[in-house]
């Protein structure tokens, strides 16, 4: 399921983010040759399993690229966990999340 947070704090390629309820996740993001790197304010939607350390493919850094890298899977739906959506000012990025 996918979860919408808001970037609090971004350290390089650490980043603090806040969900609707006020819970915190920190996430480690290496964003590869993307037109726009999200900052402080900006939203991502990411799916839920990529924040939960007790599953057993989490990650402690996550690489994300665009969909057209030749080194991710590609997204077969708007609910796949490879797929991740970055808002700036209504401005919308699709990132697919890249392996190797």
């Amino acid at each position: 399921m996918k979860k919408k947070l808001t970037i609090l704090k971004q350290d390089k390629k650490l980043y603090t983010l806040m969900d609707n309820k006020n819970n915190i996740y920190t996430i480690e993001i290496d964003f590869k040759n993307v037109p726009y790197i999200p900052t402080i304010r900006n939203i991502i939607v990411i799916d839920e399993i990529l924040l939960d350390k007790n599953n057993p493919n989490y990650c402690f850094l996550y690489c994300f690229g665009t969909m057209d890298n030749e080194y991710g899977r590609n997204p077969e739906n708007i609910n796949d966990e490879d797929l991740m959506i970055v808002e700036n000012n209504e401005v919308f990025y699709k990132y697919k999340r890249l392996y190797g």
